[in-house]
């Protein structure tokens, strides 16, 4: 290979001594401008101060307002290793009425509203019962919620008499209990979202019933034990729950609820000497709900047991009485509720504070912000020299004037930490959630400010699927083939998903005159024992529109509800606007819009790290205008003008910087300067900062434009892509190729 020419060796140092010393001459010249620019042309206000103090304070506190998970279910009565009693149980008496005093009124909640009241209901249209008021089984409303004494002892004397009928007693075969079972179809409507929308957040639920009825001669005084009875065995038997010595803290002294219905007999039989007690039995099983709301395994099945005392007078002239020819003098209803919960979430709570840890942790990245904020202004012309408290001082009063909803949603991987962590413990903790409005007999939910605090900040959860979806829709706003960054990247206004996951806090809220349990479908299945096991291992999918609070479904009709009524009044607006074109835009542009980004984008950091719109008011300085701007003298309101050289419109000023970021062979050292604000935000991004300083880097040009003579620093991959990149090659001379590792920060921040 020939010897390069010692003149020629020299004139090619020399070009390339006057290509850098050009390139340091233009950095130098950004620089200087954009000193200019961030601080006076930037403008920011107390307003914005507030909302981002406000941002960032919850942003931080994010895992200790909330949690880290569920460690632990140990906070309620374990049943098994992953099975809980989540709700109740609950053991109380309701009504005690005698034949001779049924004066008076009774409140209609536990007979029309409550779900205990749901297998009453089912055996009463079953059995076409006459003594059931209309209003009881919503065919009409009853007077001031109450209905008469005598029509509820009147209901359960027949309901106790028709179950006993089902199979009458034959003369001389032994007493057997009998009884009826139902399947039944129904509706809760319980929450605020029921209210609202019933048809979009209501599922019918499903529930196996039972009605027993046990002759006196079954029940013999403290000797006898309904779950012996195999041919008629009430459906609680096989159940974890019914000892409610060790399930019930508040239930002390009743034990097994077989026993307690022997003791409540007994003590019937002591308070009427010579009468005899027969017992119907109401059992009640909602169906075991396979949720389909989120990654982990979840279950729910909610249980209750109706019992019916009779006190009989009978005629004395027969040993063993004949209850249809005895008088009723005294009826007594008691009931047991209780919900079993089986969750395993638990056994993922690693996991799910691993990624929640992680997301909490990742957003130090204020902290490298702010780092790349000082380090930036102290490498331009005025902070040189000066102190580091003045340089210290400018970069904080840089840092505020960068959107802090940007900061919150524009990193991608805290977000789809915070989403797969939500995904894997939704279910169970929105059980939870639901678990503290529930209460019993028609009472409403009270909580204490610290409580409801937390079920607030836990429900908000929510905004990081908002988070993660404005990401995949800034995406994919980018994928068409005329995309340019000029036409910018498609985002929502910076407080829009938080005020739209705000709102869903009211989702779960709960209050009585919501209630609305009536049955839509009555119909009998086979009464024995091997078929009990059958009916209440039946499983159906509820997590889409369960009246509970499950699962993501519900997260996603929430959120889909807001965003459609948000959309439908703009729409409205904008058609009630039809003669004002420009109004009409901003009333769209309210919602969401585009935010022009520079040339960096997609290369040098990810495109959904715009996924907030960016509503940065930049009002360079060149000539007088009519804007006005926040002193710098502090954090004020006082306002002074500025000179500005770009449309004052809105509309127009967005125009203009569509029209600055595409056109790059025309920029202005203004539009120079935005991009540096724009860079000096995303790259501040952790992962985005070690990919361009340390892991590899990324190929940059500094290029001069022929005809305008511009200089400006672009990726190279972007002047290869003439998709993006629509200045001709010919018109183009590249003056430097330098990798990102070895550009200081200060320059790097210009690239695009």
């Amino acid at each position: 290979m020939p010897a390069i020419h010692p003149i020629v060796a020299d004139a090619n140092e020399e070009a390339d001594r006057q290509h850098h010393h050009e390139v340091q001459l233009w950095f130098r010249r950004m620089r200087s401008r954009r000193t200019r620019v961030f601080d006076e042309a930037i403008t920011f206000s107390f307003l914005r101060l507030l909302g981002l103090v406000t941002s960032y304070l919850l942003l931080c506190s994010d895992v200790a307002r909330s949690g880290l998970g569920i460690r632990s279910l140990r906070q309620h009565h374990p049943l098994e290793p992953d099975a809980i009693q989540l709700y109740g149980p609950w053991a109380y008496p309701v009504d005690t009425i005698y034949a001779n005093d049924t004066s008076g009124d009774v409140a209609d909640w536990n007979y029309k509203f409550d779900t205990c009241s749901i297998v009453w209901r089912a055996f009463a249209q079953f059995y076409n019962a006459t003594t059931f008021p209309d209003c009881l089984l919503y065919r009409s409303e009853c007077p001031n919620r109450e209905f008469p004494r005598t029509a509820l002892f009147a209901m359960m004397d027949e309901l106790a008499n028709r179950t006993r009928d089902v199979h009458p007693h034959i003369p001389g075969r032994p007493f057997q209990p009998v009884g009826q079972a139902l399947r039944t179809k129904s509706v809760f409507r319980d929450r605020l979202h029921h209210l609202l929308l019933p048809w979009w957040f209501m599922t019918p639920l499903q529930r196996f019933n039972q009605a027993i009825y046990y002759h006196p001669v079954l029940l013999p005084e403290n000797r006898f034990n309904l779950c012996a009875f195999i041919a008629a065995q009430p459906a609680f038997c096989q159940d974890l729950w019914p000892n409610l010595h060790r399930s019930c803290s508040n239930c002390d002294g009743l034990g097994l609820i077989w026993q307690d219905i022997r003791d409540r007999h007994s003590a019937l039989m002591h308070t009427f000497p010579g009468a005899h007690v027969d017992l119907t039995l109401l059992a009640s099983v909602e169906h075991a709900q396979s949720n389909s709301g989120g990654l982990t395994f979840e279950s729910m099945r909610i249980l209750d047991v109706s019992t019916v005392l009779r006190v009989l007078q009978c005629p004395p002239d027969r040993a063993i009485p004949d209850v249809a020819h005895c008088s009723t003098i005294a009826v007594d209803n008691y009931r047991y509720e209780a919900g079993v919960f089986m969750s395993s979430a638990t056994g993922w709570y690693v996991i799910i504070a691993t990624l929640r840890c992680f997301a909490q942790v990742y957003f130090l990245r204020l902290a490298v912000l702010a780092g790349g904020c000082y380090v930036a202004r102290a490498q331009e012309r005025p902070y040189m020299s000066k102190t580091w408290r003045v340089i210290l001082r400018a970069a904080f009063h840089t840092l505020p004037k960068i959107p802090c909803q940007g900061i919150v949603y524009g990193s991608p991987l805290p977000v789809m930490c915070y989403v797969l962590a939500h995904c894997l413990d939704v279910q169970t903790t929105y059980r939870l959630v639901s678990e503290k409005f529930e209460t019993w007999s028609g009472s409403d939910s009270q909580f204490d400010f610290f409580e409801a605090c937390v079920l607030m900040a836990v429900q908000m959860r929510n905004v990081w699927l908002l988070g993660f979806a404005i990401k995949a829709i800034a995406e994919l706003s980018t994928r068409n083939d005329g995309w340019t960054p000029g036409t910018g990247i498609l985002g929502f206004r910076k407080y829009v998903l938080s005020v739209f996951a705000t709102i869903t806090i009211l989702a779960p809220y709960r209050h009585t005159s919501f209630r609305d349990s009536r049955i839509l479908d009555v119909f009998p299945v086979p009464f024995d024992t091997k078929h009990i096991a059958i009916h209440r291992s039946a499983t159906y999918v509820a997590g889409v529109g369960s009246y509970v609070l499950d699962g993501i479904w519900i997260d996603i009709k929430c959120l889909s509800v807001i965003i459609m009524a948000t959309a439908t009044v703009l729409v409205l607006l904008w058609g009630a606007l039809w003669r004002h074109p420009r109004q009409q835009r901003l009333t769209i542009e309210w919602l969401c819009t585009r935010t022009p980004v520079p040339y960096s984008s997609r290369i040098l950091w990810p495109m959904a790290t715009f996924s907030t719109y960016w509503s940065v008011n930049v009002f360079p300085a060149g000539r007088p205008g009519y804007l006005m701007r926040s002193s710098r003298k502090g954090w004020t309101s006082e306002d002074e003008p500025v000179c500005v050289d770009w449309p004052v419109d809105g509309i127009e000023r967005r125009a203009f910087v569509r029209s600055q970021m595409e056109n790059i062979h025309k920029r202005t050292a203004d539009a120079h300067a935005l991009v540096a604000f724009f860079n000096l935000f995303a790259m501040t991004d952790p992962l985005v900062w070690l990919r361009l300083r340390w892991f590899g880097g990324v190929d940059v040009c500094i290029v001069r434009h022929i005809h305008t003579g511009n200089i400006f620093c672009v990726p190279q991959s972007t002047l290869e892509d003439p998709s993006c990149f629509s200045l001709p090659a010919q018109d183009l001379v590249v003056i430097e190729t330098v990798n990102t590792q070895d550009m200081t920060w200060s320059d790097l921040l210009h690239c695009g």
